[in-house]
């Protein structure tokens, strides 16, 4: 006791500083542990939920366009103990499978309502329309119900059997199987997509402009159309989509071949720079009207007598602002 009575006090600060450095530490490395045991069963979880999303995605899905449909189910396709899939989203069984059981006791399998009874794989039996007088809400799971459709994907026409859908028409985009190309439900809203320009109407469908590159389209909702319309086609440049109104700027568009320039234009000096100072510069030096908050003229008025190359200037100057306007 005499011994630790005469201990120097800094020894004992040192000491107890020590100790508790020395607690922190174990406690961090517990905590550590604990962590690392934490991030290993989520990398753990992480990997059972890839397998179950590969499972679920082993089919890839592409898009298309659909150019035919035919979405009647033929109900003399309908047997009993056939295997179905409810489709329909709304319905509380949606995704579940089942079997007919109608017609079991020699009665038609589909009713005059268009429905058949299914026994579903829970043992629950429930009435579900096939889409004849109705949506469809269940649809055979292993054989053709009589529907068919043509998607055109990447240039290419396919015809496949079955829709899950007899909404569907016309110019819809599907989500289809890559491999065996069934339908599998409508693809992405279709708002909004390349804006072109209308280069031709043929027999075959409209010939429209996108990035210098033309594209032989299809007019599904038979909008009236000229050459140079403006349109918004489908992403996958399959159908049109929206007529736009005409581009503001074609106003300043040049009909026909001027064959001359300012160059051409002998004398009127003056007349010429300040025409060219106040339609040019506008284009060709933004950045400095911006910079300045200057707003470019509105309007020029060009008078004087007869014969004095007013004319001449408007139609130069027309020619001009065309060649600004293609270089925007």
């Amino acid at each position: 006791m005499a011994d630790q009575d005469n201990t120097n006090p800094e020894e004992q600060i040192e000491r107890e500083v020590q100790r508790r450095l020395g607690n922190q530490m174990r406690r961090h490395h517990a905590e550590t542990a604990e962590l690392r045991d934490i991030v290993k069963d989520c990398q753990n979880k992480l990997v059972q939920q890839h397998s179950v999303i590969k499972g679920l995605t082993a089919e890839p899905l592409t898009f298309g366009n659909l150019i035919k449909v035919h979405n009647s189910p033929d109900p003399s396709l309908f047997k009993s103990n056939d295997e179905v899939l409810v489709i329909d989203g709304e319905s509380e069984h949606h995704h579940k499978g089942g079997r007919i059981i109608s017609g079991l006791d020699g009665s038609p399998v589909v009713a005059e309502d268009g429905t058949v009874l299914v026994k579903l794989n829970d043992e629950q039996e429930v009435r579900f329309a096939i889409g004849v007088n109705d949506r469809p809400q269940v649809s055979l799971s292993k054989k053709e119900d009589g529907t068919f459709a043509v998607v055109q994907i990447d240039g290419k026409n396919w015809e496949v059997k079955g829709l899950p859908d007899v909404g569907l028409v016309v110019g819809d985009n599907v989500k289809v199987i890559d491999k065996t190309k069934a339908v599998v439900g409508k693809g992405y809203d279709l708002t909004a997509g390349p804006i072109c320009k209308v280069a031709a109407i043929t027999e075959k469908g409209i010939e429209v402009w996108n990035k210098g590159e033309k594209y032989l389209v299809y007019n599904p909702k038979e909008f009236e159309l000229e050459e140079n319309d403006r349109v918004a086609c489908d992403p996958n440049m399959f159908c049109i989509r929206e007529k736009l109104e005409r581009d503001s700027r074609e106003k300043y568009q040049v009909k026909g071949d001027i064959n001359v320039s300012w160059d051409d234009v002998g004398g009127l000096e003056d007349a010429k720079n300040e025409l060219k100072d106040a339609l040019e510069l506008p284009f060709q030096e933004t950045e400095l009207f911006e910079h300045y908050d200057v707003d470019p003229l509105r309007g020029i008025l060009l008078y004087g007598p007869p014969g004095c190359g007013k004319t001449l200037l408007a139609r130069i100057a027309a020619w001009s602002m065309a060649m600004c306007m293609e270089r925007i």
